[in-house]
């Protein structure tokens, strides 16, 4: 009798130090959300050129679709709700830096194919190019998680050209990102 008792503890034990091992070794991903520190888009996608200028008309329709297919997992501020949704990885925060960072060629691409790893479906067919576009434009003007914090803007092709105030870059034309 005391054998078994030892083996069902042995068991037990076994058990336990198994979750605790996968805990240590996976708990830090299961706290990431799914830009940090990630690029999902190819390197093509940074090309890629919004064609919706950022009007009210365009923003209000891109809050629309973003309200529709978007907000149930970012939230509707953007900072991601992850206890709304089932996806294997925390939503994005849309508000933070890295997102910021990203250019709008790039926030289209996933949003037009996904991003498979986190769970984030494709929305290809589920909305037009324009759309799509209209969400990014959506998008950009969330306000910044970093809010007070941003004292200029920078190109993301080009780091050096930076400015006080947002606009296109002379460069090559893109968007200009808020940065620290």
């Amino acid at each position: 009798m005391k054998s078994k008792i030892m083996g069902v503890r042995s068991s037990m034990l076994a058990f336990g130090a198994g979750v605790a091992v996968f805990l240590v070794t996976a708990g830090p991903w299961l706290s990431v959300r799914a830009h940090e520190g990630h690029k999902h888009a190819p390197a093509s996608a940074r090309m890629l050129k919004n064609p919706t200028p950022p009007t009210a008309a365009n923003i209000s329709e891109g809050r629309a679709e973003y309200v529709q297919n978007c907000a149930p997992c970012h939230a509707e501020d953007g900072r991601g709700n992850a206890d709304a949704c089932s996806v294997k990885v925390k939503p994005a925060d849309l508000t933070s830096l890295d997102v910021r960072a990203l250019t709008d060629g790039e926030i289209f691409w996933e949003i037009t194919h996904g991003i498979r790893t986190s769970g984030m479906p494709a929305f290809a067919a589920k909305s037009s190019p324009t759309q799509r576009w209209q969400i990014v434009d959506y998008i950009r003007q969330l306000p910044s998680s970093a809010q007070g914090t941003l004292t200029h803007y920078a190109c993301p092709m080009h780091g050096e050209i930076r400015s006080d105030s947002p606009g296109k870059c002379p460069k090559c034309g893109m968007r200009m990102i808020a940065v620290k």
